[in-house]
């Protein structure tokens, strides 16, 4: 039910599932 889309969100969401999302990494650079 997560969803990587929505940027803001991303912090919203445990350091568990960032570590999941790590290609997204490049979302938090921007």
């Amino acid at each position: 039910k997560v969803m990587v889309n929505t940027g803001g969100n991303k912090r919203q969401v445990p350091a568990k599932r960032q570590n999941r999302g790590s290609r997204n990494s490049t979302d938090d650079g921007g």
